[in-house]
């Protein structure tokens, strides 16, 4: 047996008298105790040298034990590795394949029949310290974007930017949204067409197709209004200006005329052109029909031109995930702040992507049940420890 140190048996094995002791082995005049691997006596002196070296790993715990007993490294690593103070500060998250992008964000539809929603702010108006927020709505397939000024988050305000947008850009079929309460509220008041969705708690990269947009529109408002003050209706404005603009932007990789933008399918034109300097020809209704349809099946082709350009992951960076979770199973559920304060939760339920991974759980958090993504999931202990 290695022990970290040259040594020779040199007496028969027998018991000490607290019945610890296998055998000894003698190093120059000192006999050093064998303490056996699986005895509950050994876990004990392992865990007492682990929390003297203040939890530091199993190289540090081995040295500071084979000065006093002989004792296999694997049994300090078993020791070590089950240390629940060690497990709340070391444990990695649950980690879910990389999948590829929704089905309602590759499908062709009209424009913003599919939408993303999420405000941000607050903004200042009238030189004071008067706060409004932006309603961002974005469509999920031909990215173009709309944008609302409220005075409030509130549900009453959030009804009547909606209207306006419904007015504007027609009923969604779809809308997805994080879990605000705000949006939570507005359950219950939305035409029965209007189906809405909510991403599990605490993972806005779930949203990602508007916090995307939610920056570039960010940005482009801290650089072009600067130390600007401007009223409710001035702001207003702004943004119906600011958003046309934002769906200039290409889609498609190139230069000139080939560029496709989400004007080119907000609008129903095929160049840049159509979009800024609309041009009105008068012709029979029927040849304008045509012509609108030969505009459609164009715009298609270079929509899905653009859908294969998109950045799909079908095969993780950081490799295959080698960590999934199972019902039972206790985790620490990242939170704000120091990990010794992270909630403890157990696993109720896992919820499965139309691919088949599973990329949620349902979790009972502090008596009640919530989801959050498996990243956000902290293995503490598994239902069953293997062996």
């Amino acid at each position: 047996m290695s022990v970290g140190r040259t040594t020779q048996l040199t007496s028969e094995p027998e018991l000490s008298e607290e019945g610890i002791l296998l055998a000894t082995l003698r190093t120059g005049e000192r006999p050093v105790p064998i303490l056996p691997e699986e005895a509950r006596i050994t876990t004990l002196i392992v865990e007492e040298a682990h929390r003297r070296c203040f939890h530091q790993g199993t190289r540090v715990t081995l040295a500071l034990l084979t000065a006093e007993y002989a004792v296999r490294r694997r049994t300090v690593r078993r020791a070590v590795d089950s240390c629940r103070r060690c497990r709340r500060y070391r444990c990695l998250p649950y980690r879910s394949p990389e999948g590829v992008l929704p089905s309602f964000r590759v499908q062709p539809s009209r424009p913003f029949a599919k939408v993303g929603v999420d405000y941000f702010g607050p903004l200042y108006v009238d030189g004071s310290a008067k706060k409004v927020w932006v309603l961002l709505i974005t469509c999920a397939t031909s990215r173009a974007v709309h944008l609302e000024l409220v005075h409030s988050q509130s549900t009453a305000d959030l009804v009547l930017a909606l209207r306006r947008f419904f007015a504007l850009r027609g009923t969604p079929a779809l809308i997805y949204s994080d879990n605000a309460r705000t949006f939570r509220a507005l359950l219950g008041q939305l035409p029965r067409c209007v189906t809405w969705r909510f991403i599990p708690e605490s993972a806005p990269w779930w949203g990602g197709f508007w916090e995307r947009m939610v920056g570039v529109t960010k940005a482009a408002l801290r650089a072009s209004l600067h130390l600007c003050h401007l009223s409710f209706e001035q702001l207003s404005v702004v943004l119906y200006e600011l958003a046309f603009f934002v769906n200039l932007r290409p889609l498609t990789q190139g230069d000139g005329e080939d560029l496709l933008t989400p004007a080119h399918l907000l609008f129903g034109v095929t160049t840049i052109d159509g979009v800024v300097c609309p041009t009105l020809t008068e012709s029979p209704l029927n040849r304008a029909w045509r012509h609108r349809r030969r505009v459609s099946d164009q715009l298609t082709r270079r929509w899905n031109e653009y859908q294969r350009a998109l950045r799909c992951w079908h095969r993780s960076p950081r490799g295959q995930p080698n960590r999934t979770p199972e019902v039972g199973d206790v985790v620490l559920v990242h939170n704000e702040g120091p990990r010794g304060r992270w909630p403890l939760a157990r696993v109720t339920e896992l919820l499965v992507g139309p691919d088949g991974q599973t990329r949620a759980a349902i979790i009972q958090l502090r008596g009640r049940r919530t989801r959050r993504p498996l990243s956000r999931l902290f293995r503490l202990e598994a239902a069953r420890e293997a062996p």
